[in-house]
Order: structure tokens, then sequence, then C-alpha cells
């Protein structure tokens, strides 16, 4: 079998072709950039694509690398160039699989149809109207203004419509895409894994409790509602801690937390380097208002830590209530801090959902999980 995988940057689609390639299956990999590969750009980046992936599979375009970089804010432009790119290469290519992550692959879908290669579109968040409504709601009450570009919705919905398969990482991305007339036939549930970088360290255990947010602060991820739940909390002695960057539009909430004497922010942490501080932690905390899912929910609980999200997450793939962890219902302060102070005073509570999560959900979270999944759609769809 021979598959075509496309995705502008990272994303997880080195974990899939990884998976792929280690299970025999021959993959063509297109993508911007590849930290291996051009190894001549490594003085100007701190990416490290530590995936084992045959190079003379890869396909890099630096000059797209360059442009997903300049236009950070505006990606949709370089990803439409992208598409123009992979869908000229595979003109002239064979495969039984076009694999394409949403929002770049309209033309490379249409030529692949076209060849009679059979089509999957990869989609980590939520129906692109769903995640339009939803997120202009939050950020109306909050003052703000939020609007995804118009032709980046056009394209999603045209990609809809004429791939033959769609992947999506969670059961409540599946309903947004129903809610929006999708068939259901069409949409393929396989939750994301977790790297061999996060593993359970039983060396540390002697810690305060403490509370992990791990990610990008933002609207998008309930800042608001953490930071509120936060305030809330009072007298107890228990830790939080902020890994990850903080976006520009919450800036004030993260100055107004670093004041108080329990909260602290790390900023950006290496990827590899995660696994430590993760292990120091009692219990993470993520309260998404809009996510397909969050990969670091998985990751942190490779390391046996239990985690508080909503179901907005994507989490109820990996947690089920109060066995492996806590499912709070989004956009509430509330919840956020009686879950916390919940286990905070019930220790117990807090070791058996530790234990449940090395005993069970940590075998099928892997990203050799997620591969074996894919090809068991690819070779019997």
């Amino acid at each position: 079998m021979k598959v075509i995988v496309s995705c502008s940057g990272k994303f997880h689609a080195f974990n899939l072709v990884e998976e792929l390639q280690r299970n025999g299956i021959e993959v063509l990999f297109f993508t911007s950039y590849s930290s291996n590969k051009n190894s001549f750009l490594k003085y100007f980046t701190k990416r490290r694509d530590n995936e084992v992936i045959d190079f003379k599979n890869i396909k890099t375009n630096i000059f797209i690398a360059f442009g997903l970089k300049i236009f950070r804010k505006h990606p949709q432009f370089v990803n439409n160039y992208f598409d123009i790119w992979v869908s000229r290469k595979i003109q002239k290519l064979e495969a039984d699989w076009f694999i394409g992550w949403s929002s770049m692959s309209e033309k490379s879908i249409k030529v692949a149809k076209s060849k009679g290669i059979k089509t999957l579109l990869e989609r980590g968040s939520t129906h692109i109207l769903f995640q339009q409504n939803i997120l202009q709601y939050e950020y109306k009450i909050r003052g703000r203004y939020f609007q995804i570009d118009q032709k980046t919705i056009s394209k999603e919905i045209l990609e809809y419509s004429i791939v033959d398969l769609i992947a999506v990482p969670s059961r409540f991305v599946k309903k947004t895409f129903l809610d929006n007339g999708v068939d259901a036939n069409k949409i393929f549930v396989n939750q994301f894994g977790a790297s061999k970088y996060f593993f359970f360290d039983k060396s540390n255990t002697n810690f305060n409790f403490r509370v992990l947010y791990l990610g990008t602060f933002s609207i998008r991820k309930g800042a608001y509602y953490l930071y509120e739940a936060i305030k809330n909390i009072k007298q107890l002695n228990i830790e939080f801690w902020f890994i990850g960057k903080v976006d520009q539009e919450v800036i004030f909430l993260s100055n107004e937390l670093k004041n108080m004497d329990n909260v602290t922010f790390f900023g950006h942490i290496n990827h590899y380097d995660l696994n430590s501080l993760i292990n120091q932690c009692s219990v993470a905390i993520h309260p998404s208002i809009e996510e397909g899912q969050s990969m670091v929910i998985n990751q942190v609980m490779q390391c046996g830590v239990p985690f508080i999200a909503t179901p907005n997450s994507g989490a109820e793939e990996l947690i089920i209530d109060e066995f492996n962890g806590i499912i709070i219902p989004a956009m509430s302060s509330s919840s956020i801090s009686a879950a916390i102070v919940n286990l905070y005073s019930k220790p117990l509570l807090l070791r058996r959902l530790s234990s449940n999560i090395m005993q069970t959900t940590i075998k099928e979270n892997t990203w050799e999980s997620y591969a074996k999944r894919y090809i068991n759609i690819l070779k019997y769809e």
C-alpha cells in the first residue's frame, strides 16, 4: 500500500508518518520543513523533529516554511500556496490513499480523486462553523471580536464535501459535524496518541498539591474561567503551574496571576523536556471552550497525572468521569474551582484516579495505537 500525506506544519503528521512506515506502509510525505532533512536551517529554529522517518520519502518546501513564520497570524494564504504545490507534485504520482490536513488540501484532494486515489481529510478541530460560532460568542462576552476568514470557512466546507473520509479525534468533534449536516458514514473517529517522551517518574513523589496548566493560555482554552477559578480558591495550600506561551489577548490575566505567591509561569518549555515538570504535579486542568482533542491531556495522563477537563477539549475519549479524571462543563469557573478543591481535600480519590490511569487508559493512548486504527481504515475501507 502507498499513501501520500500532506501537511504544511508539524501538527501530528510526523507521528502518523513515522508509525505508518513502521507498520510497513510506503509513505510519501509533503511538508514545509523537517529539521532532519533541512539540517542547514537548524541554526535558525529551535524545532527538532525526533520522529524516525526515511529522508528520501520527505518532500519539503522551505519557502512555505518561511511564509508560515512571517504570516503566522494569517496562514491561509501560505496554506493555499502549499496546496497548489502539493497538487502539482502528485499529478504524476500513483497511490492508494491521499491524507491531507484541513484548510490546505482542497486542490490536492481534487487531483487525487481525478487519479482514482482515495482521499481522507485530517481535521484536528471541530467543524469550522461550530468553531466560528462558539468562539464568536465567547469573544463577544469578553468585549472582543472574533472572525475566521470567510475564504478559509468556504475552503474547509468544500473539503468536507468532496473528500471520501474525514478523520476527527473525538466524538465531540463528530457531533459538531453531524449537527452541520455531514454524513456520519464519512467520519472516522481516531483519538490522538502521546509519544514515548511522556512517562511516569517514580522519583517525583514528594511535593505540595500542585495544579498544572499546560498549553497556550488563551480565550479559546478557557483562560478567563481558569483565572476566575484561581481567584476564588483562597486559604488553601495549592500551587498553580503554567507551562506554555500566553496569548497577547489575555496577557493582563496572566500578569494579575503572577502577582499571587502560589502561581508560577514557566513560559515555553521544549516538548522533550516536559516530562520531569509534569511528574511534579498532582492534577492538571484544561477548561477548553473549543478543541478537537487536546494533546496535552494524553501527554499528562501518560505520566499518571489525573486531568480535570471539559467535553469541549475532546477529553471524553480519554477520561471516564471520576474513574481516571474529572469531566466538568465548559464555561464554568465554579466547576473548575470545585473540582480542584474536591481533589485537594480527598487525597485517596486523587491516588485512585492516578492508579486507574496507569492500569488501563495509558495502554491505548500511544501513537502506535493511533496509527493501527488508521491502517485498519486504509486497508478495509
